[in-house]
């Protein structure tokens, strides 16, 4: 255990041991500087004595705020007292004889005295010792400048007196908000162009192929239009999705998506998208859902096909998993969020980390105030962010059971009860981590990365810790059964296949949509996926929000330095015989399948397939694609130092 070079304890502290320094020395007759130190002391002090003794007790409690708090000090004068009396010799012998029995116990009086003070500090914390540790984030209070509530989800009305009470008690330091002016706030109405004429043809179509509907109400979104059809009683609905390409044809329009049935209605949705695309500005969003009022955790997902505002809560997810390939537009989706998350939230409520193996998406958010850690780009620093997450994970587990509560929510609410009888306690401010490319952390440390991530998603909703992992590479070595099984809320951009949509939303849609923001949304409350189109925002209105926090570091908020850590090494099998033969064959002809082993090792499919696997595992080969032969990754002439 360190203490931290405070000027005020290290008097305080160097003033208390010079003074059981000359009660020592006085007292103590063993040892040529016992003697010489007693002996002066007597000879030369009376009243002298009690003054320095006084002095030397005075700045010890002083310097470490004790003077207020410890009766005991007046015991200090006494004992000056006693031995100005005693060597004046104005008492009588009887008294001398009694003051000289008192003052060989004045030893141990004065180190009860000392005793009492210092195990009130070390009890209270009054010191401030910290253990320094390689990774450790200052919990200070916490001051939002406003409350901030969600007025369209039932959990928050349940909540909103306990969390407006709560956040509008934390005001303690002054952050000012950036304006909505940062951001543009237009919106372009969508031209409708052939909506009726489109209609009609859609009913001709399928009538065409024996299928009788009835036509239903029209909704016209920013990114498509959704015409609705009710069948004739006794119709497959099968044989309508079977009809998405030649709906396409009809209406010189690809791709068709045919959402059949619509949650709860009697309908079926046939989505065709719109000539003209008409954007969603964050700033527009933002201003018609007066986002100051809404929960610190809320994004906004965008407008949907009826032309609704989509928003979701991070509280309650509790973690998020997004997917889609390049240029979907996913890294301006989270882009989205975090300015959301910036516009609204102060750093003492909301605090970020930040990982981007790609190194040019999340890096210009570099020297916010909300960053625990300068954005991470490193994987070996991956890895020690989520070894310092854990442990913080774990260390407000722990304070939530030594104030008997359950989450954050109530612990924070226990802390404003606690703060207005005047104790010193600071609330607990939210996590959110979002990795903008989980593929690549997958490929340096898999089993580890995954382990870490399903430790925090099924433990840290209640401390207030969330994760947000975005991916273009949704496969099942990216994304495993057991991370998809303990995240539930899922955002799925274009794909190249059904295969990946599957992966994503456990059914094929995803490789209908149209990119650039256009997604299928998939939260836990909800029956199924909803076609959402993602709200926007450009380079300049992120760098606005940007350089308007960095004009606010303050000192006082503190970054942790993430170490780096190498990643566990799996062990592998290799007990087979036939493995190193196996290894020099594919690595010297550069070819890897089940088939080529089968013919040059003469054994069969099982066991060349589970050679083929050992060597998949220590990294010989990569990992099968579909029809297309494994990529060996070691070239012939590092076969000798393998």
């Amino acid at each position: 255990m360190k203490i931290s070079l405070n000027p005020k304890i290290l008097i305080g502290s160097f003033s208390f041991l010079l003074l059981i320094f000359f009660l020592l020395a006085e007292i103590s007759f063993f040892g040529l500087l016992g003697k010489l130190v007693f002996y002066f002391l007597k000879a030369t002090f009376g009243f002298l004595r009690f003054l320095v003794y006084f002095l030397l007790a005075f700045f010890g409690f002083y310097f470490l705020g004790l003077v207020k708090i410890h009766p005991g000090y007046l015991v200090i004068p006494v004992f000056g007292i006693f031995g100005f009396f005693k060597n004046s010799g104005l008492l009588s012998k009887f008294l001398n004889k009694f003051f000289s029995f008192l003052g060989d116990l004045r030893f141990f009086l004065w180190f009860l005295f000392l005793l009492f003070p210092l195990i009130y500090v070390f009890s209270k914390e009054k010191l401030n010792l910290q253990k320094i540790q390689p990774i450790k984030i200052k919990q200070e209070k916490i001051k939002p400048k406003e409350v901030i509530q969600v007025n369209h989800q039932e959990v928050f009305q349940k909540t909103k007196e306990f969390k407006d009470e709560i956040f509008q008690e934390i005001k303690t330091r002054k952050w000012r908000l950036p304006p909505l002016e940062f951001l543009a706030r237009n919106f372009n109405t969508v031209k409708e162009e052939n909506i009726k004429a489109n209609a009609l043809l859609i009913k001709q179509t399928l009538e065409n192929f024996g299928i009788n509907v009835e036509l239903g109400p029209i909704w016209v979104g920013p990114t498509v239009t959704q015409y609705t059809v009710k069948p004739a009683q006794g119709t497959k609905i099968t044989k309508i999705k079977t009809l998405a390409d030649n709906l396409a044809l009809s209406l010189a329009s690809h791709p068709i998506r045919i959402e059949a049935p619509i949650p709860g209605e009697s309908l079926v949705g046939i989505e065709v998208p719109n000539k003209e695309r008409v954007p969603v500005n964050l700033g527009w969003i933002l201003e018609n859902q007066n986002y100051k009022k809404s929960h610190p955790l809320t994004f906004y997902l965008g407008l949907d096909l009826r032309g609704q505002v989509q928003a979701a809560n991070l509280e309650r997810l509790p973690h998020l998993l997004i997917c889609g390939a390049t240029g979907s537009g996913k890294s301006v989706f989270i882009h989205t969020m975090i300015s959301t998350f910036l516009m609204r939230n102060t750093p003492d409520i909301l605090r970020l980390i930040l990982i981007d193996p790609k190194r040019v998406e999340l890096s210009n958010y570099s020297g916010i105030p909300h960053l625990i850690a300068e954005p991470i780009l490193e994987a070996k620093k991956t890895i020690g962010a989520f070894k310092w997450l854990i442990e913080e994970m774990e260390r407000r587990y722990q304070i939530f059971l030594d104030f008997k509560v359950r989450d954050i929510n109530s612990y924070n609410s226990k802390i404003l009860r606690l703060k207005k009888e005047k104790k010193d306690l600071s609330f607990m401010s939210y996590i959110v981590m979002i990795i903008d490319e989980l593929a690549d952390l997958m490929t340096v440390a898999g089993k580890e990365i995954e382990s870490y991530i399903v430790r925090l998603t099924q433990m840290a909703r209640a401390t207030g810790i969330h994760l947000v992992l975005a991916t273009q590479r949704p496969s099942v070595e990216v994304i495993t059964g057991l991370i998809k099984a303990n995240i539930s809320a899922r955002i799925a951009f274009q794909v190249s296949s059904s295969v990946d949509s599957r992966i994503i939303l456990d059914y094929s849609g995803a490789e209908k949509l149209l990119g650039s923001g256009d997604m299928l949304a998939l939260m836990p409350d909800w029956t199924k996926a909803k076609r959402i189109q993602s709200p926007y925002i450009s380079d300049s209105e992120i760098k606005r929000i940007v350089k308007f926090w960095q004009k606010q570091t303050s000192e006082d908020i503190e970054k942790i330095e993430i170490k780096e850590a190498e990643p566990k090494i799996e062990q592998t099998e290799t007990e087979d015989e036939l493995y190193d033969e196996a290894l020099r064959l594919v690595v010297e002809s550069q070819k890897a399948s089940t088939s080529f082993l089968q013919r040059k090792l003469k054994i069969g499919y099982a066991r060349a397939a589970r050679l083929l696997d050992l060597l998949e595992q220590n990294g010989i080969v990569g990992p099968q694609e579909g029809s297309k032969p494994r990529k060996v990754l070691i070239k012939p002439e590092d076969l000798n130092n393998l």
